[in-house]
């Protein structure tokens, strides 16, 4: 069993079962059905990390387990016997020959074990994962990562991703606890990097290669186009659609020539619009009607950015004029 050197629980009663999996895997026990004769039944080792938390699960029982929904992703890589997921309204079959599974975040599934098991798994959070994509893609990106399942041919994915959470954990084992923080890290930004490249998921098209650049002067149409329509309710994907560009090309040409993204970008234009239209003392308009007309919808919102920007309230700047 992986990480023997960090025991978290190990039981034979149905009760402290069902409580250490809701506090180990936000799991809720659903049937348990121990062995008799046995004093254990059921083992966890885990070490839990802000980066890359590892959880090893063993059971000889049969149980039913769902897990809640969480704010972070599962991978989940069965080692023993055959179990079933239920997901979304699919059924998968997992067990030894599945190079692995995974549990998105907000999403509640349901495990049965007819015959016990014996799991590791990772938590990984989406955050992380984003910040990733985005630096190896170069552009912001929009929404979660949301995987497809690992299939059975996907080699890659069991040579790079599986293996390296089980080398892992068995390195975790092997050295002195002083170099367990340093390993983990370093585990994290390789798994995350490999799940990415070798998983396929809904931005996977960010990291196609192939796709021609486009030409300066379109790069231009997206900034005129920002330029044109700063007052309406516009993002990236749309600035891409509307002048034949990618996403990827557009946030790397903002970076390239203003030092900031898109959105970065328009955000700035809005503001020093409404400097100018406060500062102008002939058009007499209000603070809500400048908001307004430069594509803020949270008047709140835009008195943060305004301070932030220009060291004082779109109310001090009116005034002075």
């Amino acid at each position: 069993m992986l990480l023997k050197r960090f025991p978290t629980f190990q039981t034979g009663d149905v009760q402290e079962l069902a409580h250490q999996l809701e506090g180990v895997a936000n799991g809720r026990l659903q049937s348990a059905e121990l062995p008799g004769g046995q004093a254990t039944a059921y083992w966890c080792n885990s070490i839990e990390t802000q980066k890359l938390p590892f959880i090893m699960l063993k059971s000889d029982a049969a149980i039913d387990v769902t897990y809640q929904p969480v704010d972070y992703l599962r991978i989940v890589f069965q080692t023993h016997k055959n179990s079933r997921l239920l997901l979304r309204g699919m059924e998968i079959d997992t067990g030894p020959r599945n190079i692995g599974y995974v549990i998105p975040e907000g999403v509640e599934a349901r495990k049965i074990d007819p015959d016990g098991h014996s799991s590791l798994f990772i938590r990984i959070n989406p955050e992380d994962l984003k910040q990733t994509l985005a630096s190896l893609c170069g552009e912001e990106v929009s929404g979660p990562v949301q995987f497809a399942q690992p299939a059975a041919t996907n080699l890659s994915f069991g040579r790079y991703v599986r293996d390296t959470v089980f080398r892992g954990a068995q390195e975790l084992d092997a050295l002195e606890q002083r170099f367990h923080d340093r390993l983990i890290e370093q585990i994290h930004a390789v798994v995350l990097l490999r799940l990415l490249i070798h998983l396929p998921h809904n931005h996977s098209h960010l990291l196609d290669a192939s796709i021609p650049r486009p030409s300066m002067p379109q790069l231009k149409q997206a900034e005129d186009f920002i330029v044109e329509n700063f007052n309406k309710p516009i993002d990236v994907a749309g600035i891409a659609e509307a002048t034949g560009t990618s996403v990827r090309s557009i946030f790397r040409y903002f970076q390239q020539i203003h030092g900031e993204s898109p959105s970065m970008y328009l955000k700035r234009l809005r503001l020093e619009r409404a400097r100018t239209m406060l500062a102008d003392s002939e058009a007499s308009r209000s603070v809500t009607e400048v908001a307004l007309s430069c594509g803020f919808q949270s008047l709140g919102h835009f008195a943060r950015a305004y301070r932030q920007r220009f060291g004082e309230l779109p109310s001090d700047t009116a005034a002075r004029h």
